[in-house]
C-alpha cells in the first residue's frame, strides 16, 4: 500500500465507549482516508505495546486533536 500510515488512539468516542481504540487512516497524495483496520482494548498499554512492536513511533497529541484522542503512531 503506498503512502504513510498513522494509527490514532482514541478514549472511549462516542462510537466506542468500553475502552480505547486504534484506528488506522492511509495518508498519501494530499488525502487522508479511513480504513478499516482497528485496535481495541480495555487497556492502553496493550494498544501501545502492539503499535510499538509494528514498529511505529508515538506522537503525542495536538491541543488541537479532539478530546478524545490519546495519540497518535506513525
Amino acid at each position: 500500500m503506498d503512502g504513510l500510515s498513522v494509527w490514532t488512539i482514541y478514549d472511549k468516542p462516542k462510537d466506542h465507549p468500553e475502552g480505547f481504540i486504534a484506528r488506522r487512516f492511509q495518508v498519501a497524495s494530499g488525502s487522508i482516508t479511513a480504513t478499516e483496520e482497528t485496535l481495541v482494548s480495555a487497556n492502553l498499554e496493550e494498544i501501545q505495546d502492539e503499535l510499538d512492536a509494528r514498529g511505529f513511533a508515538k506522537l503525542a497529541r495536538s491541543e488541537d486533536d479532539h478530546p478524545s484522542v490519546v495519540e497518535s503512531w506513525i
